[in-house]
This record gives structure tokens, C-alpha cells and sequence, in this order.
């Protein structure tokens, strides 16, 4: 028999080492597909900013052979570099400077800058003298000037152009009679700082992250917070933080990935990095490490696989040990003992988890998205289903919310206030100054109310609509898994009429950061006494309304596209385990002391007669049965909860004490019951209840 025992560890051992390979090289798998995304996007990102710089190059070099092999009028030149500009999209506006009197012997200035985003031609002299070089506006041209060679310019705010710019700078020389070369002006293409850094943060895959660049000394030049640029320093950053090595030597690296909590997002983040060949610019992205490594779910199984073969090989080893160092008699309780603590770690490993849970285990019935890249995409294929059956495209709306205020009134219903904005078409007549319509709104009376604040006029095509709303919401919770459980609040928007082709998007430029983790449109001074929010994003889905409103049936569909705004909860577990799960712990107690102390014995006043084991448990079972309750009707619902099967795993314990204890005091005698005092009975009460948990917590959670 020991042999067997032997064998059955050392099997016991073989899958523990397993387990533990198996894990090990999936969390590398894990890792290595979350670097991967990271470094392409930041090898992208890099790749698309060299680009930028080596078509800027070749057309201020283009533009700068033909300022200088012929004269050319005003006009001429304005329409040289419109062209210019119109080739290139990712341009604010291109500049030609002229020396003093070297283009008209009367003039003493003489430049010409068009503004792409305004389309309007402006004379840089009107603004400023550009040739003073102690003006920071004016260096695109001064130190061209000085060093008669191209110039990268950091960003500034321009005087003219009214925001901050990148310049690149080119000289123009023209040849004398004895074939020397002299400096008579610059050619500088402006690159709008916004544009320029909402191109690069498209190169975020799919994923929730985002882009920034640094120059060579770390100062930021790009980032979503535009407060950091030129006063933010990445290096100061990363010193604030603790990890394997140095965050500076390895940010001086021409690329590679560092490990960080961020800043900007306050989240546990890895940042990946790259270093143009251009203009030896340093392009960061950094992604929540949460968000990029997705789900964890598998993860998870595998800890649970870990933990149960670490149990099995405990026990076996432990039987061995207890067969030869126990005396028979101890045996039973040493290894109900052991059993009965392996069953509760395993319990506890399973809760472990679940309490740090994060919102990557989500409901698969949604389209989340993080980029505009992935809204694009999303776009692209309702409205390429809308051309399949002959319909017009739809129109996007970008739509932002801000919630100031959250409330769990009750089991499914929410109360939320905040703030709405939305970007109209200035063609588009609003009906009566409401864009959206909360599809969830209770029954209750006057659940939604809602006001417009502000009416402004954004640029010449769009409105600019803010509204501040308070609403009672009702959310379908799936309490399935309470006290562990997890909850996504999903407040759904569509436009009030929908037969009009409509389509509300996340207005995904009104935030600063989009990752999950960060709580994008959330008020960080939000708290719930029963709940944590752990993360906020945008996501679309369908509903099927089942009519088409009266409309004809030809031309409409009875499917509307819903913009969601998910908000994700965590529940606070020491509440409930301090009102339920305490008392199941002391219930279970109660009924092994009892059937602990049974005795046949009328007159053996040390022990509880029968009928005392009866009517204890009877007081035990209504106590429980009220517990019971309690939880029901503070969560009504439709499901059994997993706290619940604590109860009714208790009721069946008591159940089958009673009928040990009926079968034990009767004339009919049974060796299992009578063996030493009904021991058998007593030493698998432990591991049969905590067994039964394990089985429950397994199939609620696994």
C-alpha cells in the first residue's frame, strides 16, 4: 500500500512540474504577443514620423530649386507652395522668408505664409520682425540664418499660425557672378503640433494606450496632455518609479520596452521605444499592462490547475508520513485535517483571483473601442452594409460624456448625472435640442431629466451642444457570482428619432486618455460605498426594435445602432463576508460541535442526546433559512447566487446529520455509524462541506 502511495506523489510530482511549465510558457506566449503589438506599434509610429520628415525634406529642397533658379511674382509663389501645402495634408502651412531688399531693392521684408487649416495667405513682417534672433517665434528663420544649413525647430506656440508648430526649415542661396553662394532666405514647412500628434496616437492598434514623442534631452514634443509638452520631462518621470535596472539607460537605448506605473494614467503601464533615424526624436507608446495583455481568464485556469496538483501532491506525501509516524487511531482526523485545509486554500486561490479580477473578463455581446482607428473601422463596416442593400451612409455624431455622480440605488437600478456634449453639422436641425435618448431609462415617472447648458458655434461647419442630465437608469446586474462579482454598467445612447440614419460616436478627441484603466469621463472624486470602478470605455451594439415605426419597411431597418458607455464595478468584499460568509463559517461550526458531542447515552451528561442534535439543528436551519432570506431579498434575483449555495450546502449537511443521527440512535445497526463512536462520520464532515464549496466555487468560476 505504500508503494502505491509512492508511486501516486511521485505522479502527483510529474503534474506539478507540468502545471507549472504549462503556466510559465503561457504567460511567455502572453508577454511575448503583448510586446509584439507594443513594438510594432511603436516601430509604426516611428517609421510613419521618419516618413513625415523625409517627404518634408525632399519638398522644402523641391520647393527651395525653384525659389532659386527664377523669380518668381506673389502669386507665382502663393500658388507654388498652396500646391504644395494641398499635397501634403499632414502640413499647417509653408513659409518663404526673403533677406533685406534681396528680392526688391525696396522692400526691406518680404515673406509669404499660407495657413493650410485657415486657407489665407499672411505676411510674417505684419506679425513680427522674423530677422530678430533674440524672438523665439522667429528661429525658424534666425538659425537657418546663422548656420546656413536645414533646421528642426521644437515646438512653439506661433505668433501668426495661432497654436503650437514644428518647423523644418530650409535655406535658399542664389549664385553671384563668381559663382559663390549667398544667403537670401528660408523655405519652412510648419507641421500643426494637434495634427501631428492625433496622426501619431491613430497608430495605437485596436488596443487603449497612447503615443507621445520626446526630444533628444527628454522634454515632451508630443502628448495627449498638452500640459506636458516642454514643461514635462520623461526622464523625471521615469525616476519616480522603481524597476529592474535603469529607466534611463534604457530609455537612451535605441529602443527597447520599460516597465512603469504611469504618470498620466496612474495605472501599472509598459512603455515601448523607438528612436528616429532623422531626427533622432524618441517616439513613445505606452499601453496599460492590463489592457494589453487582455483577458486573463486562461490564466487563471492555470493557476487553478497549479494549485490543485500542489494539493494532490501534499496529500499524498502527508498520507505517507501520517501512515508511518500516526498511530492508526489518529490517522482519520489527521488526514480529514489536511484535507479539509487543502480543499479551503484551493477555495482561496479561486477568490484570490476573482477579487483581483480585472475588466478584460467582460460580456462579449459589444464592440469596444479605444482608437480612432477602431471607430474608423467600425464605421467603415455599417456603413459598407449600408451600401449593400442600397442605403445612404450614416451620419457620425461625436458624442462625450463626463459623469460627475454615480449611484447604485437598488439591484438594477442606477442613478447617474453628468454632462453630454455633442458636434453637429451646422446644416443638421436639431430637433428640439436633443441629440440623444437613454434607451434604459426607468418606467418610474420622470426618471430622465435633462437640460441644455450651451449652445457655442465650434468652426464654421459645426455646433458645439452641452447638456447636463440626471438619470435613473435600469441595468441588468448579473449577481450570479456575488459577493465576487463584477459589474459593467453599459448606459446606452441612440438619437431620440431613429429613422433617421443617425449614428452617435465617442467624440474620442475631448479626452486626454483613452485607456480603460485611466477612467475616461469619469470624476475621480466618484466613490461608491458598496463598489470600486475600475475602468470606463466606449463600445457600440445593436438592437432590434422588432418594427420600423411606421416607416416603409423598404427603406428601414428595424436594427438601431446603440453608443454605450461602459463603467466597470468591482464589489467590495468585505461587507458581504462579514454579514453572510461569517455567519455559514459559525453555522458550520454549531453543526460539527453537535454531531461532534452525540451520544446514545440517555445518562452520559457529557455529550447531546438525540433529540438535543434535533432541535439544534431545527434552531440551526431557521437561522440559516433567515440569513437566506436576507440575501434574497436584498438582490432579488432570477438566478441562485454563488453565496446562496454556501446556505444550501448547509441545509444539506444538516439534512444528512439528521438522518446520520436518526440512523445512529436506531435499533438497526450500521458499521460505518458504529465504528469507534460514529468517528467515520465525524472526520469527513470537514472535507464532504468543504469539498462541496470547492465543487460549487469551481463550476461558478473556472
Amino acid at each position: 500500500m505504500r508503494n502505491i502511495y509512492y508511486t501516486l506523489s511521485i505522479i502527483a510530482l510529474l503534474v506539478v512540474v507540468f502545471t507549472f511549465y504549462d503556466y510559465s510558457k503561457y504567460k511567455e506566449q502572453r508577454l511575448n504577443n503583448a510586446h509584439s503589438i507594443g513594438r510594432s506599434t511603436a516601430q509604426d509610429t516611428k517609421e510613419y514620423l521618419d516618413s513625415i520628415f523625409t517627404i518634408s525634406n525632399d519638398a522644402a529642397n523641391k520647393l527651395a530649386v525653384q525659389f532659386t533658379a527664377t523669380y518668381h511674382s506673389e502669386k507665382e509663389t502663393r500658388n507654388l507652395i498652396q500646391a504644395e501645402v494641398n499635397r501634403m495634408p499632414f502640413l499647417l502651412g509653408i513659409t518663404v522668408a526673403y533677406e533685406p531688399y534681396s528680392i526688391d531693392p525696396e522692400k526691406e521684408f518680404y515673406s509669404v505664409f499660407y495657413n493650410n487649416r485657415k486657407s489665407s495667405f499672411y505676411k510674417i513682417e505684419d506679425m513680427y520682425n522674423y530677422h530678430d534672433s533674440s524672438l523665439i517665434t522667429a528661429k525658424w528663420y534666425t538659425q537657418t540664418a546663422i548656420t546656413k544649413k536645414p533646421y528642426l525647430s521644437n515646438p512653439y506656440f506661433a505668433e501668426v499660425a495661432k497654436e503650437l508648430v514644428i518647423d523644418y526649415s530650409t535655406p535658399l542661396f542664389s549664385t553671384d557672378n563668381d559663382q559663390s553662394k549667398r544667403f537670401i532666405g528660408v523655405v519652412t514647412l510648419s507641421i500643426s503640433l494637434d495634427l501631428f500628434t492625433e496622426v501619431v496616437s491613430s497608430y495605437v492598434h485596436g488596443k487603449s494606450g497612447f503615443v507621445f514623442i520626446t526630444e533628444q534631452g527628454g522634454e515632451f514634443i508630443t502628448h495627449p496632455n498638452r500640459s506636458y509638452i516642454l514643461n514635462e520631462n520623461i526622464y523625471n518621470q521615469l525616476n519616480n518609479v522603481t524597476i529592474e535596472g535603469s529607466a534611463k539607460k534604457n530609455y537612451a537605448k535605441p529602443s527597447g520596452h520599460i516597465n512603469f506605473t504611469s504618470n498620466y494614467t496612474g495605472v501599472q503601464s509598459i512603455l515601448y521605444h523607438q528612436t528616429s533615424d532623422i531626427t533622432n526624436w524618441k517616439i513613445g507608446v505606452v499601453y496599460s499592462r492590463t489592457d494589453l495583455l487582455g483577458s486573463p481568464k486562461n490564466l487563471e485556469r492555470k493557476i487553478i490547475h497549479i494549485a490543485l496538483a500542489i494539493s494532490i501532491l501534499i496529500l499524498f506525501v502527508l498520507i505517507v508520513l501520517i501512515k508511518k509516524y500516526f498511530k492508526h487511531s489518529n490517522n482519520f482526523w489527521a488526514i480529514s485535517i489536511i484535507i479539509s485545509v487543502l480543499f479551503l486554500l484551493n477555495v482561496s486561490v479561486i477568490w484570490i483571483i476573482n477579487l483581483d479580477l480585472d475588466y478584460s473578463e467582460e460580456l462579449t455581446d459589444r464592440t469596444r473601442v479605444y482608437s480612432d482607428n477602431a471607430l474608423k473601422s467600425y464605421v467603415d463596416k455599417k456603413n459598407n452594409e449600408q451600401r449593400l442593400l442600397g442605403k445612404p451612409d450614416y451620419l457620425t455624431i461625436p458624442t462625450g460624456t463626463f459623469i460627475e455622480e454615480l449611484l447604485v440605488t437598488d439591484s438594477y437600478n442606477m442613478s447617474v448625472s453628468g454632462k453630454i456634449w455633442q458636434k453637429w453639422p451646422v446644416e443638421h436641425d436639431l430637433k428640439d435640442n436633443k441629440g440623444f435618448h437613454f434607451i434604459q431609462a426607468a418606467p418610474n415617472g420622470r426618471s430622465v431629466l435633462v437640460e441644455l447648458l450651451s449652445k457655442d458655434r465650434l468652426d464654421s461647419a459645426t455646433w458645439l451642444y452641452t447638456w447636463k442630465f440626471n438619470a435613473t437608469l435600469r441595468i441588468f446586474f448579473d449577481y450570479r457570482q456575488y459577493p465576487l462579482d463584477q459589474h459593467y454598467i453599459d448606459i446606452k445612447l441612440i438619437y431620440p428619432d431613429m429613422t433617421d440614419k443617425i449614428m452617435l460616436v465617442p467624440d474620442f478627441e475631448s479626452y486626454e486618455a483613452l485607456n480603460p484603466s485611466s477612467r475616461p469621463g469619469m470624476s475621480d472624486i466618484i466613490f461608491l460605498p458598496r463598489h470600486r470602478i475600475i475602468a470606463s470605455y466606449f463600445s457600440f451594439s445593436s438592437l432590434d426594435m422588432k418594427t420600423f415605426f411606421g416607416q416603409d419597411r423598404v427603406d428601414k431597418n428595424s436594427e438601431f445602432q446603440l453608443l454605450e458607455y461602459v463603467i466597470v464595478i468591482k464589489r467590495r468584499f468585505i461587507t458581504p463576508f462579514i454579514s453572510f460568509v461569517i455567519p455559514f463559517i459559525l453555522g458550520s461550526i454549531i453543526i460539527f460541535f453537535l454531531l461532534y458531542s452525540l451520544n446514545k447515552n440517555k445518562d452520559d451528561k457529557s455529550g447531546v442526546t438525540v433529540m438535543g442534535v434535533v432541535q439544534g439543528m431545527a434552531a440551526l436551519f431557521f437561522a440559516m433559512l433567515l440569513a437566506h432570506i436576507t440575501i434574497r431579498n436584498k438582490i432579488p434575483t432570477p438566478h441562485i447566487t454563488y453565496l446562496e449555495t454556501f446556505y444550501i450546502v448547509n441545509y444539506i449537511m444538516t439534512i444528512l446529520l439528521i438522518l446520520v443521527v436518526v440512523m445512529y440512535s436506531g435499533p438497526t445497526k450500521y458499521k460505518f455509524l458504529d465504528y469507534k463512536d460514529n468517528l467515520l462520520v465525524k472526520v469527513i464532515y470537514w472535507p464532504f462541506l468543504f469539498g462541496l464549496i470547492y465543487v460549487i466555487t469551481l463550476i461558478k468560476f473556472y
